[in-house]
């Protein structure tokens, strides 16, 4: 098929060449011979008729191009009426011309009834096998859809085949699960009977504990009883505790003042020392100035009634100076002396009473 076509393409280009030329001769018959124009008519009538049946789409392009040239070829009409001899000779050699391209139009003619009869052999042909195309690919298709499910079934085979592998690994696994709870299972009721065992020993040991729980707790009993006496004997000590903390806080305070007191009485006991070395020095002046005057005396032995006159005097001077200073001092040495004695008993007293105090809080601490 593709072969014919290829002969006719060479053929149909040479037909199209062949009626351009017969075309221009035909314009040319009709501008330069009008004489002749009878025979030209009747020889171009056909032609265009012919070529009116074959002529195609593209040919009809080439008529427009052909009318273009005919509007130029009227102008030069003029101008070709001058050449009419040369254009007898020229029409004559285009007859023969055209004759013998009627002659190969003829057999070109023939070669494309041939053609045709050939060209629609094979289009029928063409018919033929397309139909045979259409239900091979029909055919095509059904198989494709066949295979496709054949695919498809064997994908599901091939996961059903899966599923059972695994099934079947399920299935093992299952039996021996079901063997290892079986074994579990004589275990324990073994463990069962072995806690049925034990449960009758441990009511057992329970009686014997509940009758040790009841002595035990008859013993608490008697404990709590005992832990009562004791925190009312704490809480008695506590308060005796207290009481004492207060009389400590007494002691404490009465000791402050008692050290108040020892200090106010050190500063008059200074005081009565410096007083006391005051007198000391004074007695010992005086007894120097009396000792002088014993002196005088036994020179003077010679006036008696002055000296005993003098005498007189420094008796009553000794008794007046003596008994002023002997009596301002002693009663302040007496007070001194008694207060100091008076003091530190009552600081013995007061840390004896400390250390039996500190004695009792630590025994009540431990407690």
């Amino acid at each position: 098929m593709f072969l014919i076509v290829i002969e006719l393409v060479p053929r149909i280009q040479i037909r199209s060449e062949i009626t351009k030329l017969s075309i221009f001769s035909v314009l040319h018959v009709q501008v330069l011979a009008p004489v002749h124009s009878s025979k030209s008519k009747d020889f171009v009538s056909p032609m265009l008729s012919r070529r009116s049946s074959s002529c195609s789409s593209s040919d009809l392009e080439e008529l427009i191009e052909i009318e273009t040239r005919c509007r130029q070829l009227k102008k030069e009409k003029d101008t070709l009426i001058d050449s009419r001899p040369q254009s007898f000779e020229l029409i004559r050699r285009l007859e023969l011309h055209v004759k013998s391209l009627s002659e190969a139009r003829e057999e070109d003619r023939l070669c494309i009834e041939n053609l045709e009869e050939r060209l629609t052999n094979c289009t029928q042909e063409i018919d033929y096998l397309q139909d045979q195309l259409c239900l091979r690919n029909t055919e095509l298709n059904y198989l494709v859809d066949h295979i496709e499910n054949l695919e498809f079934k064997l994908v599901h085979m091939v996961r059903l085949q899966v599923r059972a592998g695994k099934l079947e690994e399920e299935v093992k696994r299952s039996n021996l699960e079901s063997f290892f709870l079986m074994q579990k299972l004589d275990d324990k009721e073994k463990k069962l009977r072995e806690s049925n065992s034990n449960v009758e020993k441990l009511e057992e040991s329970i009686s014997s504990m509940t009758l040790e729980s009841q002595c035990e707790i008859e013993i608490m009993k008697l404990d709590m009883v005992a832990m009562e006496q004791r925190f009312l004997e704490t809480k008695k000590v506590q308060e005796e505790a207290l009481h004492l903390n207060d009389k400590m806080d007494r002691l404490i305070w009465q000791l402050q003042n008692a050290q108040k007191n020892i200090e106010s009485l050190e500063k008059e006991k200074k005081e009565l020392q410096r007083e006391l070395d005051m007198t000391t020095r004074n007695a010992s002046t005086f007894c120097r100035s009396v000792e002088e005057l014993i002196e005088n005396k036994e020179r003077s032995q010679n006036t008696v009634c002055s000296s005993n006159v003098q005498d007189s005097k420094l008796t009553s001077l000794l008794e007046t100076s003596c008994g002023e200073l002997l009596g301002h001092l002693i009663p302040k040495l007496a007070v001194a002396l008694f207060a100091d004695a008076n003091s530190e008993v009552k600081m013995n007293v007061m840390a004896k009473q400390i250390q039996d105090y500190e004695l009792l809080v630590k025994k009540l601490k431990t407690i």
